[in-house]
């Protein structure tokens, strides 16, 4: 079974991030760690987000949902389609695809619902806008 941890990354005053061209100041990160490492260390994920509301939606019930989308906001810009999820008794289970790699990992049940509420509250606290801040779906996306 592979780990799921999530948490915020802040970029305010100061601080930014440049990712795609792009420089994101005062806003707010979802961060992701699978198995301990960084989402962002795997080719592929270089320029993507994790989209706020879909993992939020995946915890209610299995299907296909936009977990990470480009930088820009734009999921086919970054060769998004979506992340194929099932929730079981005792799991939940992610397959996508990103370039010609597939991945499949198998979450926790507990775990993963537990992480997504964890980022819940620090969400709805900050001041901060959380990135991506509008998604464009892939035209055949379908839930």
């Amino acid at each position: 079974m592979n780990s799921f941890t999530l948490y915020l990354e802040e970029y305010k005053d100061d601080s930014e991030l440049f990712k795609h061209g792009i420089h994101f100041k005062n806003s707010v990160f979802i961060k992701l760690l699978i198995d301990g490492e960084d989402i962002e260390q795997q080719s592929g994920f270089e320029d993507a987000l994790v989209v706020f509301d879909e993992l939020v939606k995946s915890m209610e019930a299995s299907g296909k949902y936009l977990i990470f989308t480009c930088a820009c906001g734009v999921a086919e810009d970054g060769g998004w389609e979506g992340v194929d999820v099932t929730i079981n008794e005792n799991d939940v289970k992610w397959e996508f695809e990103v370039g010609d790699k597939v991945y499949k990992y198998t979450f926790d049940k507990n775990e993963y619902l537990s992480e997504v509420q964890s980022i819940i509250l620090p969400i709805e606290k900050t001041d901060l806008k959380v990135e991506p801040r509008s998604v464009v779906y892939p035209g055949n996306f379908i839930r």
